[in-house]
């Protein structure tokens, strides 16, 4: 997870080496010094057991666009002394090979997507434990339809799932990991503003599209 500061948690974060994570670039979209950042790992436990890991440094996806909320990915350098390494329950997720197509690894067909983060709970509340919860991909063009109230279309850079049984992401997971067959196919971006009630679809940064995917190599090697 990512904290920040006084305000503590933030966000969620997935580690993808021992010197680098990724959340959402809407989660650092705020000036706030690298040096008051930090990550939260190795627990289920959002307030105890795990550890704290400082950071150096983080950078937003230079095509990142607030008002559409495209490209909103972030990468985050850990400080060396603190590497994501070593540590129980903190292993780094793999991420998918670069996709030219329209899917590749997110495409409908196959097996759900699982996301698990900290988000808020039906009474608004954070949760202390770790939850997760496995749903479907749906085509970009029915996710467009959902969205049309929307001002800008939904693009290729991401993908989107249905709610399933009231069930979803919402307020607090943005950042965390989208996990497909053991890979980090995504991140969690945005969704509607009343969480589970099923009237949007949950939208995701899709990591294997080029212009994604090359940013975060640039950053981070293979």
């Amino acid at each position: 997870m990512v904290r920040g500061g006084p305000s503590g948690y933030m966000c969620g974060a997935s580690n993808v080496n021992r010197l680098w994570a990724l959340t959402a670039a809407h989660c650092l979209d705020f000036e706030t010094p690298a040096s008051l950042v930090n990550l939260y790992g190795g627990s289920t436990s959002r307030i105890s057991g795990g550890h704290l890991f400082f950071v150096t440094a983080y950078h937003l996806h230079p095509g990142y666009d607030r008002s559409t909320i495209d490209l909103d990915i972030a990468v985050i350098a850990v400080d060396p002394t603190t590497p994501l390494e070593g540590f129980a329950n903190v292993v780094p997720i793999p991420l998918p090979p670069i996709c030219n197509t329209d899917c590749c690894g997110v495409c409908p067909e196959g097996n759900p997507i699982t996301v698990a983060g900290w988000g808020r709970v039906d009474d608004g509340s954070l949760p202390e434990l770790l939850r997760q919860v496995s749903k479907d991909i749906i085509p970009l063009d029915l996710c467009n339809e959902y969205w049309s109230i929307f001002p800008h279309p939904i693009s290729h850079s991401k993908f989107c799932t249905r709610v399933e049984d009231g069930r979803d992401s919402c307020n607090g997971d943005s950042g965390s990991a989208i996990v497909r067959n053991g890979v980090q196919v995504g991140l969690v971006s945005f969704g509607s503003e009343v969480c589970g009630d099923g009237s949007l679809p949950a939208v995701y940064v899709r990591i294997e599209e080029p212009t994604v995917f090359n940013f975060v190599r640039s950053y981070i090697p293979a």
